[in-house]
């Protein structure tokens, strides 16, 4: 018997790019649209800063003529810096390790903005101190300005807010959390150049601690805010 040729089938010219393309599909086979849902919505946050930043606010503004100064900063500070714990705890921020690079850091640049200033102006310093801490013995001045204000402020503005909010709603914030706190009792509303002047230099001085926070870390803002403190509202009040 004769063999018969075998049928030839037309051979077709795959290039390497579509031979590899083809092998692909077979071995990872194309996932279905619609296993991805593009419209699921992130969880939503635990505790928002920008609401109980507003509530706050309320209080300060309503507290701010019926209570003693002492008593409406313990009461909005100690408010501030459990809220800010409770959010760190509950929306599972990252909290990074202090270092002595960042310490320092936040040192020098606290001397460097707060030690000329109080240097040519601690005379007129001194009763904007006085009359914050109206009635309040120096060191009882001194450990709100270094341990309660800094961590309260810290702990919310640049480590809440400033990580959801970004760094200009974190200072313009912090700005006004200020003002609503310490221009009430030191009377400059009836000076509207002094209050603009002050006005700024709080924006100033708190788009300095952000911009802290972002480029170096929250603890580098930390100890900025406590040497001035320590320079504006400490060392001002023995001015002679």
């Amino acid at each position: 018997m004769s063999e018969q040729p075998e049928e030839q089938y037309p051979e077709e010219d795959i290039l390497p790019e579509e031979f590899a393309a083809q092998a692909d599909e077979e071995i990872y086979p194309e996932v279905e649209d619609d296993y991805y849902d593009e419209d699921e919505e992130e969880p939503p946050i635990p505790i928002d800063p920008g609401v109980v930043y507003v509530m706050l606010i309320v209080v300060a503004l309503l507290g701010a003529g019926s209570l003693r100064p002492d008593v409406r900063f313990t009461i909005l500070w100690t408010v501030l810096a459990i809220v800010g714990v409770l959010a760190f705890v509950l929306n599972d921020m990252p909290l990074e390790r202090p270092t002595l690079r960042d310490l320092l850091l936040g040192m020098v640049y606290g001397a460097i903005i707060g030690l000329p200033i109080v240097a040519v102006t601690a005379s007129s310093l001194k009763p904007i101190s006085n009359a914050i801490f109206e009635g309040l013995p120096d060191g009882a001045a001194f450990q709100t300005l270094v341990f309660t204000i800094p961590l309260a402020e810290t702990l919310f503005f640049r480590g809440v807010f400033q990580e959801i909010r970004g760094l200009v709603l974190a200072t313009a914030a912090g700005s006004l959390w200020t003002i609503v706190l310490f221009f009430p009792a030191m009377n400059v509303l009836q000076f509207p150049l002094l209050a603009l002047v002050l006005g700024l230099s709080m924006v100033f001085i708190n788009f300095v601690y952000s911009y802290l926070r972002q480029r170096f870390g929250l603890f580098a803002a930390w100890t900025c805010q406590i040497v001035i403190n320590i320079s504006l509202l400490f060392l001002s009040r023995f001015a002679r």
